[in-house]
């Protein structure tokens, strides 16, 4: 038995490390006006635009889930261009923008870093209008929560994560 347990060993280890590779995404909320607004992801240096519908409107944002050695960076241009700020660095954070001069409802865009090049290798992707596909669920006024989810279609993903999309839900508080 503790011979077969000793072979099983290096399998075992091999699934979980495929397994955590595929595990829960990454998140990040932002706060807008009496609302927020999360976005689940599992790509890295994929830029994720917020203009039209939530540009310039983040007052505060907090992250978890990040992939270890990632950093989240907000920028106050589209397609993560311009001034920037960089969150803690850790997998779970927070960032309050009227703390840093300037990014007070001016955040545009943002991008979980995992090379010290800041390039958005992995493409861009407009959180409003989705990729190729979006649906929106329907929309209760009277308890203010809507989600929209995004799927790709194209396949064409980075080896780094089974990310098919980016999920966004609004909640009013």
């Amino acid at each position: 038995m503790k011979g077969l347990a000793l072979m099983l060993l290096p399998l075992l280890l091999l699934a979980l490390k495929v397994m955590s590779s595929y595990g829960a995404k990454s998140s990040v909320s932002l706060s807008v006006g009496n609302s927020y607004l999360t976005f689940s992801f599992a790509i890295t240096q994929r830029c994720f635009s917020l203009a039209p519908c939530y540009d310039n409107k983040a007052s505060f944002a907090t992250w978890q889930f990040l992939k270890k050695d990632t950093k989240i960076v907000f920028y106050l241009e589209n397609e993560c261009q311009g001034k920037s700020v960089t969150g803690s660095g850790t997998r779970r954070g927070s960032l309050k923008f009227a703390d840093t001069q300037g990014f007070d409802q001016r955040v545009s865009s943002f991008m979980v870093w995992k090379d010290k090049t800041g390039r958005a290798i992995n493409g861009f992707m407009d959180i409003c209008y989705g990729w190729e596909r979006a649906t929106v669920s329907s929309f209760n006024a009277s308890d203010g929560n809507e989600t929209i989810s995004y799927d790709s279609s194209s396949g064409s993903e980075a080896s780094d994560s089974a990310e098919a999309g980016v999920v966004a839900s609004t909640t009013l508080f």
